[in-house]
């Protein structure tokens, strides 16, 4: 499973070192994961 968003967001994130890319990169991130987490709270 891969996430097209991951590779832009995480370059930006490198690049430039402002909260605001880092914000988005964290929302982005655990946007991704949250089906995860539900998932494995629902099998718990």
């Amino acid at each position: 499973m891969s996430f097209p968003l991951w590779g832009f967001d995480g370059h930006k994130f490198l690049q430039l070192d402002s909260f605001g890319s880092k914000l988005k990169l964290l929302f982005s991130l655990s946007l991704a994961s949250l089906p995860l987490l539900l998932t494995l709270l629902l099998t718990l």
